[in-house]
């Protein structure tokens, strides 16, 4: 691009004597001025839709009163985007932090499998959550199914039962009740 200089200062000419050969506006005067003019107009981008070429530097970008101050490297991350208005403005109030976000990095869970855990409690059962294990490894329940055997606390009493049969208890002091004989000593 280049600037329009004036070759031919003609203000100075009215300042000359009548008569005078410096005076006189020559066509070849006019002609290096609009040739000069026509250069410079040429190699200036349009006001609307330029088009420019090569590395084009642009010190401050104003949008609608805004001053844009990202930097190419932070335009670049939108390159290739696709997503919509509605999508965008999901973010709108977010406040996670990009440390925050970046947990998400390589998660495949899906929403019913992360709900599991939500409302789950360590060391306790919560009906239709996940068990999450207390700091000692252990998890708190009121009954455990193992195949056809169901082991619950009744009262004071832990319930050893086969096909919803009890058929084995033991009592807070120890006492011992079945169903059947019980065998002491005997082989496994």
């Amino acid at each position: 691009m280049s600037n329009y200089t004036k070759s031919t200062d003609f203000a100075v000419k009215d300042t000359l004597n009548s008569g005078d050969a410096g005076k006189v506006i020559r066509g070849s005067e006019f002609e290096t001025e609009f040739d000069d003019i026509a250069t410079a107009i040429g190699t200036k981008a349009d006001t609307a839709g330029p088009t420019f070429t090569g590395t084009v530097t642009i010190p401050t970008i104003n949008l609608g009163g805004t001053t844009v101050t990202s930097t190419a490297t932070e335009l670049n991350l939108l390159d290739g985007v696709t997503a919509s208005t509605a999508e965008l403005n999901l973010l709108d109030g977010v406040t996670a932090t990009t440390a925050e976000l970046n947990i998400l990095d390589g998660v495949t869970s899906t929403a019913s499998e992360l709900n599991l855990v939500d409302g789950s409690s360590a060391g306790t059962v919560v009906n239709d959550k996940a068990v999450v294990y207390s700091s000692a490894g252990q998890v708190k329940a009121t009954t455990l199914s193992i195949g056809n055997w169901v082991i619950k606390v009744d009262t004071n009493e832990l319930v050893f039962e086969y096909d919803s049969t009890e058929v084995f208890k033991v009592g807070t002091n120890g006492a011992v009740t079945s169903a059947d004989n019980v065998t002491a000593f005997g082989t496994i």
